[in-house]
């Protein structure tokens, strides 16, 4: 979890959304501490206000562009360099297995950061392109090979059902118009295109009930929408898509005493136990 310095008071100074961005649907407070609504209709969960007006790729870019800092890329870009590739991670691995298994002929990457996604599906000789806001992260991406640039979901404009696959690791919970980012994947795909992203599992947060308003992920600016299971699916009915594959992580994460570690086991034990993450692959209707 990126943890942000950035002075974000202004926040309360920009508008609320008066109904769901995803259906219209009417929303109601779910958590004050983070200011988080919930529709009634379709079951989404994200910050009751709207980012429109708020420099938030600048607030991005400050977070992710510095590679000294920013140790996670570090350490990618030092193994993309010896022409080694990174370890992609059960996550990843989960929904690229998935993808490619429909045998793609292109694919785009949205956040794709230093590029190590990119640089397996290249490996495979199969066309990728990845959008990465930060510039300096799109160009030592370039540096090693990888076919980088520098842009957003904002890029998909310029295509045209063009993609056999488009992919969003850790990338939908941070963008604030979600409705137009699902249009535009949805008309840059290919007819049976698809849509493989991972996001964190808003239910996560019921493992430690006794915490009340913790939701045990990152909470406004840097994560704005929450999803379930059940939110991911509604929300591809309302966008033209259909779930193809759809699981939660399946085992805990180690947590930091013994007594938190029995309590997951417990939750698992009696199948009450929400994974973390949430891996997705949607069919373009």
């Amino acid at each position: 979890m990126v943890k942000s310095t950035l002075v974000t008071s202004n926040l309360n100074d920009l508008p609320d959304y008066p109904s769901c961005k995803i259906c219209s649907g009417s929303i109601t407070k779910v958590n004050q501490k983070y200011q988080l609504v919930e529709c009634k209709h379709c079951g989404i969960v994200f910050f009751e206000k709207d980012l429109k007006d708020f420099d938030i790729d600048g607030y991005y870019s400050k977070l992710y562009s510095d590679l000294s800092t920013y140790n996670n890329y570090s350490v990618q870009l030092n193994l993309l360099q010896q022409k080694k590739q990174p370890n992609l991670g059960f996550d990843k691995s989960w929904v690229l297995k998935k993808v490619l298994a429909q045998a793609p002929g292109k694919i785009c990457e949205l956040g794709c950061g230093i590029g190590m996604v990119g640089n397996y599906i290249q490996s495979k000789g199969i066309e990728y392109i990845g959008f990465e806001p930060a510039a300096q992260i799109a160009e030592a991406a370039r540096q090693v090979n990888i076919n980088v640039v520098q842009g957003t979901s904002d890029n998909l404009q310029e295509y045209n059902e063009h993609f056999d696959a488009i992919l969003a690791f850790e990338v939908i919970e941070h963008i604030d118009n979600l409705k137009a980012t699902f249009a535009g994947i949805h008309r840059a795909l290919k007819p049976k295109g698809r849509f493989g992203f991972t996001v964190p599992n808003y239910k996560k947060r019921l493992n430690f009930g006794e915490n009340g308003e913790e939701i045990y992920q990152s909470g406004p600016p840097l994560h704005i929408n929450f999803f379930t299971l059940q939110s991911i699916s509604s929300i591809a009915k309302e966008t033209g898509f259909e779930v193809e594959h759809i699981k939660q992580r399946a085992f805990l994460q180690k947590q930091s005493n013994f007594k938190k570690n029995l309590r997951l086991l417990w939750l698992m034990a009696t199948g009450k136990f929400n994974g973390s993450t949430i891996y997705c692959v949607l069919k373009k209707k």
